[in-house]
């Protein structure tokens, strides 16, 4: 008999019949667990491997994690696909957890152009979402072909990228760093959705893998490319591999890097497409908030209005990075500005979802909601959830 170790780590096999399997025989065996006391603590933006998540979990594995820390509901949010939803709603029915779903892309608006809004030194690009979706779309519907059109064109991307990258690695002399799409790239995602991270974690494997995990010849070759010394970059890999991980990310893929490419709108879906498909689904259309700190942020009403011409019904903010524990609440910027928009958003009676990503290891497993800066969004949470898992049902049970 599997143990319960061994059935949670099938639930992030690449094959669903294997984790479906694991999933009806773990919610078999819960006498042989301990369940935690529901808390009204909850991840309403969690990323699977359909997208990118930090420890490579799927959608049952996540919702099951959640389940059993006893969280009051899951958000699973993919980048690009909704390959997540069926299974999402399987496992939520199964476990009787609460479970949303939705898609977030990076789009081209005509209507900001020229105006940063949510993609920092990007004018007219913009991350947008949509929520409440209540199974994975058919191909030939107008969502179905939007998100492998979406799915594509991140792949264009994708490969644009690593090409730059490769060529700075090569033009340095330095090929052992050298990466191919569909060797390197395409093993690390179920269903071919690659993204930026994905290409991290494909330099990094490499560069390992080529060195036998050799720290000191690791971090010989990184320091070629990177502000650290090698010393520094020892010491990263020995105790937080995940800092070196960023300083690649930040040093040759990121605004101004050699990896780094220039938004050309024709690789892009545009934001009205991308509303309208979502629409179309049954999902609602939500405004994916970064800070508030950028030229078309600055205005918080301005902003959601905009939205709701367009149909948008909910607002997402990413708490963890809009506040600093070590600032009192009346002196954080941030955090005054998460206050604003939020309280915008209720005036409009727009929903509020609240979510870490889970796409790094840099952010919190989940928020903590009952802390003296997200009490206050606590309900709003908890409001969003029961009406996104209703309007889910309904769509299921109509």
């Amino acid at each position: 008999m599997a143990t319960i170790q061994e059935l949670e780590e099938q639930l992030n096999d690449f094959n669903f019949v294997k984790r479906r399997t694991a999933l009806e025989i773990l919610s078999d065996r819960l006498d042989d667990l301990e369940i935690a006391e529901p808390t009204e603590n909850m991840n309403g933006h969690a990323h699977s491997f359909y997208s990118f998540n930090r420890d490579g979990h799927s959608p049952l594995r996540i919702v099951w994690d959640d389940f059993k820390a006893g969280r009051y509901a899951t958000g699973l949010i993919e980048f690009n696909v909704l390959d997540q939803v069926t299974e999402a709603m399987q496992a939520s029915r199964l476990l009787g957890h609460k479970v949303f779903t939705g898609v977030e892309a990076r789009l081209y608006s005509s209507g900001h152009e020229g105006v940063v809004v949510n993609s920092p030194k990007e004018p007219a690009i913009v991350y947008a979402m949509g929520l409440g979706f209540a199974r994975n779309p058919k191909p030939d519907s107008k969502m179905g072909k939007l998100v492998e059109r979406m799915r594509t064109l991140e792949q264009v991307r994708c490969k644009l990228t690593m090409n730059a990258i490769n060529n700075h690695l090569e033009d340095k002399g330095k090929t052992a760093g050298v990466i191919a799409y569909d060797s390197d790239v395409l093993p690390l995602t179920p269903a071919g959705n690659t993204m930026e991270r994905h290409l991290l974690q494909a330099y990094f494997d490499k560069v390992m893998n080529h060195f036998g995990n050799n720290h000191e010849s690791v971090a010989s070759y990184w320091s070629n490319f990177l502000p650290e010394d090698r010393d520094t970059i020892v010491g990263y890999l020995e105790s937080n591999p995940v800092q070196l991980q960023e300083s690649i990310r930040g040093n040759l893929m990121k605004y101004g890097t050699p990896g780094y490419i220039e938004p050309n709108p024709e690789n892009f879906v545009t934001l009205d497409e991308f509303w309208g498909g979502v629409a179309s689904e049954g999902g609602l259309p939500t405004i994916a908030w970064l800070n508030g700190a950028t030229p078309g942020e600055a205005d918080p009403v301005a902003l959601l209005r905009y939205g709701a011409d367009r149909g948008v019904r909910v607002l997402n903010i990413i708490p963890d990075r809009n506040f600093s524990a070590d600032k009192p609440l009346a002196q954080d910027d941030d955090y005054l500005r998460m206050v604003a928009i939020s309280a915008a958003a209720r005036e409009m009676a727009m929903y509020i979802n609240l979510g870490t990503e889970l796409n790094s290891h840099k952010v919190p497993r989940c928020d903590d909601l009952y802390c003296e800066q997200l009490k206050g969004l606590r309900p709003d949470a908890i409001n969003c959830a029961d009406f996104l898992y209703a309007h889910t049902m309904q769509q299921l049970d109509g």
